[in-house]
């Protein structure tokens, strides 16, 4: 007996040594560790109703002390109460089954959430010199902002990415794209994920001017290029922004955070069939520029930003200088700095364009339409 006894606390001490790690701090009062620098714990059932004691000071949840399967958390959030606002941090262990990140705070308090994730390797939930979370160690995606409509996505919250959540994504998109759901799934859909976000409005043909909001923010299985779907036949799309990113939470605003730089479609020839996907960077704006510099005046000689949009440019140019030349269809597809509108630009002197659209887009493979609406159109340009 004493020999069975024995063994079981043996196998409890093992189980601490060897469990699950998870960083632990709070900047709630009373807290021995801020997350200015946490330490690494061990999960075990006592720091668990730690860490959430910590979260039932503002959020509506109780204290699970049975559960002894771990998962680590990370929190960065303000809740205002009346006139009182609190800057909240919380990192730790919690039970496996609690859904941490879709906790709501009491009734008369009000949430503004920066970033909320939950994740299963060792010290996976640390947060960045921005407050949000880094993804863990795998890079694995585990959760994105998340939101359905104009309305909704003023204050998108925090939703952990699994099956259901990327797949709800995905049938969101089957009314407006053409995309075999059926046969992906029984392929075998990918168990990694990727924050989506979009900004579209489609135009069903023969109703010119009815234009349907597509303004969305969720997870996505990561193989897919949503972006990038084929329209549903008669369908027409004008991309304000449309991305995937591929760290945690990236998705909050029009452009990737985390420092993602996006794809862009890129072309230079008549009528554009050829183009390609290249992953924008500095030499990628210099070619672009190389080119406009043919056509327009004032193009800088290269790009000076870290961010970057996508261009789609379609128009006739025409020299007449001492012989007509013209006019010469340009289809120009690339990638170009953020702070440097190429919509703006005028041709060079002694020449002439009829320009039938020309659109600067964030987001990846946002510049995939051809036939993109006029933006910042100049017709007849002529100095």
């Amino acid at each position: 007996m004493f020999q069975a006894v024995f063994s079981v606390v043996l196998l409890s001490l093992f189980a601490g040594a060897f469990g699950l790690q998870c960083n632990s701090c709070s900047n709630a009062p009373g807290s021995a560790n801020n997350c200015s620098s946490p330490v690494s714990v061990t999960c075990s059932l006592a720091n668990s109703i730690q860490t959430q004691s910590a979260l039932m000071g503002y959020f509506n949840t109780s204290i699970d002390s049975t559960s002894t399967d771990f998962q680590c958390m990370s929190l960065n959030t303000s809740v205002t109460t009346g006139s009182q606002n609190t800057s909240i941090q919380i990192e730790g262990c919690v039970p496996q089954s609690d859904d941490v990140c879709k906790l709501s705070v009491f009734t008369f308090s009000t949430e503004d959430r920066k970033s909320c994730s939950t994740c299963n390797s060792d010290n996976c939930n640390n947060f960045d010199n921005n407050g949000g979370t880094t993804p863990s160690p795998s890079g694995e995606v585990t959760q994105c902002y998340s939101c359905d409509g104009q309305d909704d996505c003023q204050n998108p919250k925090v939703e952990t990415c699994d099956y259901n959540s990327a797949l709800s994504t995905v049938t969101k998109l089957l009314g407006d794209y053409n995309f075999d759901i059926a046969s992906y799934i029984q392929k075998g859909a990918s168990k990694s994920y990727s924050c989506y976000s979009a900004n579209i409005s489609f135009d069903i043909n023969g109703l010119s001017g009815v234009w349907n909001p597509l303004i969305y923010k969720g997870c996505i299985f990561e193989d897919l290029s949503p972006c990038s779907f084929n329209l549903t036949n008669g369908l027409t799309q004008n991309v304000s922004s449309c991305y995937t990113c591929d760290s945690n939470s990236c998705n909050q605003g029009s452009t990737p955070s985390g420092g993602s730089q996006g794809q862009c479609y890129v072309c230079n020839s008549y009528p554009c069939l050829d183009e390609e996907v290249v992953n924008c960077d500095q030499e990628q704006v210099n070619a672009t520029y190389d080119i406009l510099r043919d056509l327009y005046s004032n193009v800088p000689e290269q790009g000076d930003s870290d961010t970057f949009q996508c261009l789609s440019l379609r128009s006739k140019y025409a020299v007449t200088a001492r012989k007509y030349l013209g006019p010469i269809p340009v289809y120009l597809k690339g990638c170009v700095s953020s702070n440097f509108n190429v919509c703006d630009l005028q041709v060079n002197s002694l020449a002439t364009e009829q320009r039938s659209y020309c659109d600067q887009c964030n987001g990846e493979l946002c510049n995939s339409n051809v036939n993109a609406p006029k933006k910042n159109a100049t017709i007849y340009v002529e100095m």
